[in-house]
């Protein structure tokens, strides 16, 4: 059964203990960023040493808070955990988040440590999140539990990604790279040693989150494999990508996770065969992530025939070569679509896929705008691949706008830009059309997104598997019962036995 971690992850009130008057410490974070990303619910800092911080009501104890909180961010060290566990126990708060380090990571003290204070804290109703973490953000609603540098960003751009990672700074340099690549998110939740509540938990929690479409776990070891896997069986019905970054592949990666967070790494092996099973897209780095990320946020299924769009033959090449390495198909284009290409491109150009429209795009202005509308237009072709150069500028900004303007009513777009970042790029993130620095990267990414998405379509479901070995002429009957029928009860199910004739 799903835990319901509404006044956590949604929570309306927040208790900081530990609080510090410098807003820039680790202790005064919370603070500084809640205030910042213009959280909605209330904010209590905790410190006996303080009358106020921040203009904000500081208070000497939980019990001194004058209204129900929800969620408790314990900046405190290891030494002083105890105590803010039972005064949050005795406050009657139902989660808190432990971010100090110094336990199960450290030594076998830390591990008893860590133990009494998970027991003290079930044992008064209330769930832990860490200790050595660096905590929760909900970017929709402004609620930062926690801290890092990264939360220092102008803007948290909501989206429906979700993070759930073991490390702190690999979930939040999710959110920083993310930020960068103009991707938007819905939960970081960073879980350290997870003496309590564990990333399993966590994505029971998003896999039923109706604003989260994408999740990204990173993970060092599963401590609670049984539930991985029932909630893994879950995922065959849901259209919800979860793409791994599992870290530890080598020996000398495994003692470090296992110095880290205390985490047991496990075999590659088991790891790789539950991806492969269940569908999950592994990735080696944040960057693969991140650039999975971009297709999948906006893309579940796609086609497989590409038309690629270029200014350089050389670029041209690397695309091409790209695309079969990644099991995509450069499409075929038909005569019709051809003879219009002809109409625009000039004659030193090509009208065969890769589209070649020279360096004559600079000059004339409407012939990059009339070759992405022929392609959107052509049967044949399921997505656009447009590869630029080092193009910058009021040119660099036509491209873009153009982009964006036909991406509204287009086929999905996807666009390799080999520049310094500039004002175009500005724009195509801003209208969430997918943006990569080469054409390599974008391809694996398009070919992980694809192979995703055809095996959900591929993958026979076992009403399917089973009408297979239904009698011929009861196929039809059996399969409109199955579509008829909202909840099977024995008796529903001892129907469609019958029509199966498996049963008299």
């Amino acid at each position: 059964m799903s835990l319901n971690m509404e006044r956590l992850l949604n929570a309306r009130s927040v208790a900081i203990v530990g609080a510090s008057s410098d807003l820039d410490k680790i202790g005064g974070q919370p603070i500084k960023f809640l205030l910042k990303h213009k959280y909605s619910g209330k904010v209590y800092p905790v410190n006996p040493r303080y009358k106020e911080i921040a203009n904000l009501p500081c208070y000497a104890s939980i019990q001194d808070i004058p209204e129900k909180v929800d969620l408790a961010v314990l900046m405190v060290s290891a030494k002083g955990a105890k105590e803010a566990v039972v005064d949050c126990v005795d406050g009657n708060i139902p989660y808190g988040i432990l971010c100090s380090s110094g336990f199960s990571e450290m030594d076998e003290e830390g591990k008893k440590l860590e133990r009494s204070i998970k027991e003290l804290a079930n044992a008064g109703g209330m769930r832990l999140i860490g200790p050595n973490c660096q905590g929760v953000v909900n970017v929709h609603s402004g609620l930062v539990g926690g801290f890092n540098p990264s939360l220092n960003a102008e803007k948290l751009p909501p989206g429906n990604i979700s993070v759930i990672s073991q490390s702190g700074g690999l979930g939040y340099g999710f959110l920083s790279r993310g930020i960068d690549a103009g991707l938007g998110f819905r939960f970081i939740i960073t879980t350290g040693n997870e003496a309590d509540l564990t990333v399993t938990d966590f994505l029971d929690y998003c896999l039923l989150d109706d604003l989260t479409h994408v999740i990204v776990l990173v993970i060092e070891g599963i401590r609670d494999g049984e539930k991985l896997l029932s909630l893994l069986e879950q995922t065959k019905s849901l259209s919800k990508p979860i793409i791994v970054l599992k870290v530890g592949q080598t020996e000398a990666g495994k003692q470090a996770a296992k110095s880290h967070t205390g985490a047991l790494s496990g075999s590659n092996e088991t790891y790789n065969s539950l991806f492969n099973k269940y569908n999950l897209l592994p990735v080696a780095d944040i960057e693969q992530g991140i650039e999975l990320a971009k297709v999948l946020s906006n893309y579940k299924q796609l086609g497989n025939r590409v038309a690629v769009i270029t200014m350089s033959g050389g670029m041209a090449i690397i695309a091409v070569d790209a695309a079969a390495s990644y099991g995509l198909e450069v499409a075929k284009l038909e005569v019709n679509t051809k003879e219009r290409l002809r109409e625009f491109i000039p004659a030193f150009g090509s009208v065969d896929n890769p589209i070649d429209v020279t360096g004559q795009i600079f000059n004339d202005e409407g012939m990059f705008l009339n070759t992405i509308e022929c392609l959107t237009q052509a049967p044949e072709i399921d997505i656009i691949v447009i590869t630029i150069g080092p193009t910058a500028g009021a040119v660099g900004e036509r491209f873009a706008t153009q982009i964006r303007e036909i991406q509204k009513t287009s086929k999905p777009i996807f666009v390799s830009w080999s520049s310094w970042s500039h004002k175009g790029h500005e724009i195509l993130r801003d209208a969430a059309i997918p943006l990569f620095y080469s054409p390599l990267n974008l391809f694996q990414a398009l070919g992980k997104a694809r192979t995703y998405g055809q095996k959900k379509l591929d993958k026979p479901t076992e009403v399917s598997i089973c009408v297979e070995r239904v009698p011929e002429a009861n196929q039809a009957k059996a399969l409109d019962y199955v579509k008829q029928t909202k909840e099977f009860t024995e008796y529903e199910s001892k129907q469609l036995l019958k029509l199966w004739a498996l049963v008299q």
